[in-house]
Formats: structure tokens, sequence, C-alpha cells
């Protein structure tokens, strides 16, 4: 499959044949990914790039991305600006991952940013689910409020948590002879 505007977008070396290039770009820009609109595109003048750190590979594509959406939005930047900022975030041979792509194929920064997932996926960070939370238990000695701080950090990596599930798996981690466990299980048997 070539690359360029198509809907499915390829790595120059991952396809057989060579990209299509709109007219061939002068020696400088050869092999610069961005579209030729958004490389003439001016930047405004008081942008001033906001410290982000730069993606090394190890740590997860899909929150780099949406770290660096948050520091482009707060400076209220366009989706241009934000393809031409992109690169500036990566380091050495994440950035040779950015030149590899063919010339001029890129035409927004939601082309990009899936892109730049899709082939760091394998660093994606593993969301855990509700059932994760039923193997919590208070450990021995550990005082009710760390244990709850522990749940509530717990809870925080498990997307739309059902909230009667986290009450059963909180009451079933509690140690059954701490002062917070009979606490809590009078109130629930009261109703209140």
């Amino acid at each position: 499959m070539k690359c360029g505007k198509s809907s499915e977008y390829k790595l120059c070396n991952a396809i057989p044949e060579p990209c299509p290039k709109e007219p061939t770009p002068p020696r400088e820009d050869s092999g610069y990914p961005l579209s030729k609109a958004i490389k003439k595109a001016k930047l405004p003048l008081n942008f001033c790039m906001s410290q982000c750190n730069l993606y090394d590979g190890s740590g997860d594509s899909g929150e780099h991305v949406y770290q660096f959406q948050t520091n482009m939005l707060l400076l209220q930047v366009s989706n241009v600006v934000m393809c031409r900022a992109f690169s500036t975030n990566l380091r050495k041979a994440e950035h040779a991952w950015f030149k590899s792509l063919c010339p001029w194929s890129i035409h927004s920064f939601a082309q990009l940013s899936d892109l730049f997932q899709k082939h760091f996926l394998s660093s994606r960070t593993r969301r855990k689910n509700s059932a994760s939370l039923l193997n919590m238990v208070q450990e021995r000695n550990e005082s009710s409020s760390h244990y709850l701080w522990r749940f509530n950090a717990a809870t925080l990596e498990i997307d739309n948590l059902d909230e009667s599930v986290k009450y059963t798996a909180f009451l079933r981690g509690l140690c059954p002879t701490s002062k917070f466990a009979f606490v809590v299980n009078k109130s629930a048997s009261r109703g209140t």
C-alpha cells in the first residue's frame, strides 16, 4: 500500500514500493514527514515551547501524547503547531522513527499521534480491571488509613469502576478484627 493521504498510513521501510512524493522535495527537506502545508505554516510570534518530558520509548505512549496535547492546549496552539512541535519531545531513537515516516505524509496531529501510539504500542501501560481490587487486603500491622489510601490509589487505575464493586472489594479486604471494619460493618447494618 502506498502512503500519503490514504486512510492507511505506513512507514516507508514497511512497504515494498517507494513512497509517492509530491514534487521532489528540495534536498534539505527530503525525509521530512510533515506535509508541505504544515511545514510552511507560520508559528505564532509568541510561541514558546513548554517543557515536556522527552519520550524515550519506555513510558506509556498514550500518556505522552495526552500530556503533550494538554501542554499545547494550554498554549492555545493549532493542530499545525502541535505537529511541528511534537518531534522536539522525542529522544534520539524515537526521533529516528519520526524521520522514517514517508516524506510529507503527515497532514494532522491526529494522524501523527495515531501512528506514534501504534508504533510504540508495546510501551503502553495495561489498565487494571475491577477484579484486581478483589485481591487487595489490609496487611497485618497495616493501619486502616494506609489501607484506605492504597485502595483509593488502586481504584484510580480502573476505568468505569462500578461503585458497588468498589464498596464490596473494600469491605472484603478490610482486616475483620480492625476497629475500622467494626465501625464500617456496624454502619452498614444500620443502613447509614
